[in-house]
């Protein structure tokens, strides 16, 4: 494969698509997802005070899903990260494989 192409297809796989305003397709189904759930919880019985904080919470996590990065990385990935750490055993046995 030619360098040129190479570097072509390179660019074109590190560039995400954008359906509306830049944002990309999970972008857009993370503030879907969070604006329905918010409505959601809007429309459940209960006092209005919890209802609206509880629909705050979530548009909030969404919008936080959708538009922060840190160290380069979106949420998504952290969070990736953080759950496949919590979920391996940080125990570590040292010693012979067979006691005998």
């Amino acid at each position: 494969m030619r360098s040129s192409l190479r570097a072509e297809l390179l660019v074109e796989f590190q560039i995400q698509d954008s359906i509306v305003a830049g944002r990309s397709p999970l972008e857009l189904a993370y503030l879907l997802a969070g604006g329905a759930a918010g409505w959601t919880v809007v429309q459940l019985p209960g006092p209005l005070l919890v209802k609206s904080a509880v629909a705050s919470a979530l548009l909030a996590a969404s919008a936080a899903l959708a538009f922060v990065r840190v160290a380069g990385q979106d949420l998504t990935a952290w969070c990736l990260a953080i759950a496949r750490y919590l979920g391996t055993p940080r125990l570590a046995l040292y010693g012979p494989g067979h006691p005998r």
